[in-house]
Order: C-alpha cells, then sequence, then structure tokens
C-alpha cells in the first residue's frame, strides 16, 4: 500500500450538494447543452456560472 507515514486523516461527511437555484439579479445565458431542460444562469455578484432549470416558458 503507498501513502505517507504518519499522515493526519480528515473526516469527510456524506450527503448531498444543495440545488441551486437562481437569484434576483442572476442572468440567464442560455439553454444547457447537456440537460435540455435546464440553463446556464451567471451570479449576479460573482459571474460565476450554474445549471438550474429554465423559467416558465423558455425557448430558444
Amino acid at each position: 500500500m503507498f501513502g505517507l507515514d504518519g499522515a493526519e486523516v480528515a473526516p469527510y461527511r456524506t450527503g448531498k450538494v444543495r440545488e441551486v437555484v437562481p437569484g434576483p439579479g442572476d442572468r440567464l445565458i442560455g439553454q444547457s447543452a447537456n440537460v435540455p431542460d435546464d440553463c446556464i444562469y451567471a451570479r449576479s455578484a460573482s459571474g460565476v456560472r450554474f445549471r438550474a432549470a429554465c423559467p416558465d416558458g423558455f425557448e430558444l
């Protein structure tokens, strides 16, 4: 077995990552290529992109 002698063990927790939802000011960029029912948004403050459900009535 490979490893480091005396290395610390970092515990982890099991669970689910919370669902990301668009907030006020987040910008809709377009439809997700991998999941047709989802859209790509950009956070208003940081510009970080994320995938979430498209708004009702969204069509390209």
